[in-house]
């Protein structure tokens, strides 16, 4: 597996860092204040949380971090807790360590012992009660933050255990007169229907002193500043728009990419490490929406509804249950027209292309060039119609009908595409254009 590459330099996200470095000057000021920071995977949330991390040491804060870890069904209890209180160990000396611990000491050593090791009565055998808990929290924050302000971070919220979104939901009620900046971050595209951490957010809407901070993909002009960082060198304007186009600026995708086009390979591949991350959300997902999404891969960057719907062949309830379960698991995606479905990145639909046997690719491509020669309606556009058949009767080796439909396509093309219409034209090897003809590789 290849080392993780990373851009030296901070791009962009000049308005939620200064957002958030606003909130450390309120809490230097006596006030608390919670931000939530939400965002798909790989966006770049923990980028800016090192960011603001750092302002937040050189402003003499006490930075405090903690993860929730997925484990299961159910994350790690108090997982980012214990995290935050390791970090405190070692944030600040013994003897004042001490003090801040106060009554809080026996307690909260049943979460993490090094807290409290010479403790004479021992903590009973049932623990703590959840209130206590909450409490005991609180008042170290408090006494915490009387000696210097603090900076708490929360990650991956998403993976919370009940008992964390508890405490979390509890100091968001309870932080009153103390200098705490709790920051708690969540991934957008894990949130289902039924998640326990959905009524949070919806409440959290309601109350001031909560911040939201929603991170968006990088535009094409933070990738090429972020390319430019991780390459020590300016980019080509086309390595641009092929990393942005397969990234969908999602920053993590460009790093990988990024690392790809570092060690001398082509960005056009997948290196199977990202393979292997961007097929796990799709894993878990049943066969039937699994088989879906195989099928809207072959279609190419996007595939009209009915077309979807006749090439997929299932029943009506059986289509609207795996098309609800893609798009709530943020695979798929609604086209701005409306009446279509994308993948939300390009590279998901090109792993799961490429994961595909060949002889599935084959039938589904064929697939789509019996329906779309019966029905030619299906395509949504009466211009990409040729260029359509002679895609997928090309893809499924079908030599006698791929032939005159690369010859259609291209004069259909000429008058506005002329550097398509010529890709489709070199394909068909005729008495003027000579060359051979061969079956792609991976998507168009």
């Amino acid at each position: 597996m290849s080392a993780s590459v990373v851009s030296p330099v901070f791009v962009g996200r000049q308005e939620e860092i200064a957002s958030l470095t606003a909130l450390l000057d309120r809490v230097r000021r006596g006030e608390p204040a919670f931000a939530l920071i939400g965002g798909e995977a790989g966006v770049g949330k923990t980028r800016l949380l090192g960011e603001l991390a750092v302002q937040a040491d050189q402003a003499g804060f006490t930075v405090l971090l903690g993860h929730c870890i997925e484990l299961g069904a159910e994350g790690l209890p108090l997982a980012p807790l214990v995290d935050a209180l390791r970090a405190l160990t070692r944030a600040i000396p013994a003897d004042e360590l001490a003090q801040v611990l106060g009554p809080a000491a026996p307690g909260l050593a049943r979460l993490l012992p090094e807290l409290s090791p010479d403790v004479a009565a021992p903590v009973p055998a049932d623990g703590i009660q959840s209130a206590q808990l909450l409490e005991l929290v609180l008042g170290l924050l408090g006494r915490l933050s009387a000696a210097r302000p603090v900076l708490l971070v929360l990650e991956d919220l998403h993976w919370a255990d009940q008992s964390t979104l508890e405490l979390v939901a509890f100091l968001v009620r309870s932080l009153r007169a103390v200098r705490v900046l709790l920051v708690a971050t969540y991934r957008s595209d894990e949130l289902h229907r039924r998640h326990p951490l959905r009524p949070l957010l919806i409440g959290w809407e309601r109350v001031r002193t909560v911040d939201r901070v929603e991170l968006l993909r990088f535009q094409r002009d933070e990738v090429a500043a972020q390319l430019a960082a991780i390459l020590a060198d300016e980019p080509r304007p086309g390595l641009v728009d092929l990393v942005f186009d397969r990234s969908g600026g999602n920053a993590y995708l460009v790093e990988e990419l990024a690392g790809v086009i570092r060690r001398g390979g082509d960005p056009a591949d997948l290196p199977p490490s990202l393979v292997d991350v961007l097929l796990s959300g799709v894993d878990s997902l049943s066969v039937a929406t699994q088989r879906l999404l195989r099928t809207a891969a072959v279609a190419g960057k996007r595939v009209p509804d009915r077309l979807l719907a006749e090439v997929a062949g299932l029943d009506e309830a059986d289509l609207f249950a795996a098309l609800r379960e893609a798009l709530e698991s943020h695979v798929l995606v609604v086209d701005q027209s409306g009446r279509g479905y994308e993948f939300r990145h390009a590279l998901t639909r090109d792993a799961i292309y490429e994961d595909m046997l060949p002889g599935e690719r084959v039938r589904l491509h064929a697939a789509y060039g019996e329906t779309l020669a019966r029905e030619p309606g299906l395509a949504g556009e009466d211009t990409g119609v040729s260029a359509a058949l002679a895609h997928h009767w090309y893809a499924a080796l079908d030599l006698p009908r791929a032939l005159p439909a690369c010859v259609a396509a291209g004069q259909a093309m000429t008058s506005y595409a002329p550097a398509e219409a010529q890709r489709h034209l070199e394909r068909h090897p005729g008495p003027d254009l000579q060359g051979p003809f061969q079956v792609p590789l991976r998507l168009s």
